[in-house]
């Protein structure tokens, strides 16, 4: 996968959509794709999320609703999905398994 994604980045530049762009992997690769001269379309639970570089743009998604802001997805080709349960909780089989389902 990380070839395929490095032969995509190779054009000047591309508009990619990242699920889960807030957490520890999802902000460094926002950061990596910025620097590299792309658009990032940050699909976000959070409300009222901002990012403070120009070419980020955030939508709203309500996962439970299944609703998603369609103007997320204009332009976009390529999606990241890196959205769910947080990796930075204790190491119970429970939270292993929330983590798991979450994806």
């Amino acid at each position: 996968m990380l070839r395929y994604l490095h032969v995509l980045l190779q054009k000047n530049y591309m508009k990619i959509l990242v699920t889960g762009a807030t957490g520890l992997v999802g902000t460094a690769l926002t950061d990596f794709l910025l620097q590299s001269g792309h658009i990032v379309h940050v699909l976000t639970t959070t409300k009222n999320k901002t990012f403070s570089h120009k070419r980020v743009f955030v939508f709203q998604w309500k996962p439970n609703q299944s609703l998603i802001d369609m103007k997320a997805l204009e332009g976009v080709e390529a999606i990241v999905h890196l959205a769910g349960a947080s990796i930075s909780q204790r190491g119970t089989a429970k939270a292993r398994q929330d983590i798991i389902d979450s994806r």
